[in-house]
């Protein structure tokens, strides 16, 4: 058997990790014997205000950049740099270039952040020679009204 349980962290920090629903604990007797071992893969659902402030990050850079125009073609630049890209070998030899996805079901919260972090480095690296980290989020912020620092994975939904 497998499936998707909920886990939760509970606030007193006793244990890291509670089954957060009767059903997710019943879920985990069945699933797992005692005293064996399991993998998990630990996701956390995508926040709207990262989702929020990314966008307004990438407003930000186009208002203050000669060469790109729309929000979505840095969106697209950001992805390529990034290797969220495939390539799809085609029957007559041609390979197309498809590029990947950043939408809320592709991408959770842990790997969106740690995405925007490697965008805002990309920006002042390559996009923005010159301008510091610090400056650009706190341009940022001040345009959204949303604090980076409040954007830690699980403490905005």
């Amino acid at each position: 058997m497998s499936g998707d349980l909920i886990l939760s962290r509970p606030a007193d920090r006793r244990s890291l990790l509670i089954p957060a629903t009767p059903h997710d604990m019943d879920m985990l007797i069945e699933m797992v014997a005692p005293g064996r071992d399991v993998r998990a893969k630990l996701t956390q659902p995508r926040s709207l205000p990262q989702h929020r402030f990314y966008w307004g990050l990438l407003q930000k850079v186009v208002q203050n950049h000669e060469f790109y125009s729309t929000t979505q073609a840095l969106h697209v630049w950001l992805k390529i740099k990034q290797g969220l890209v495939d390539a799809i070998e085609l029957h007559d030899g041609h390979t197309h270039i498809r590029v990947g996805s950043t939408s809320f079901e592709n991408m959770d919260g842990i790997k969106f952040k740690q995405y925007l972090n490697t965008s805002i480095d990309l920006i002042v690296t390559d996009v923005l020679p010159g301008v510091r980290r610090s400056e650009l989020l706190r341009a940022t912020e001040d345009m959204i009204g949303m604090r980076f620092s409040d954007l830690r994975v699980g403490t905005l939904q």
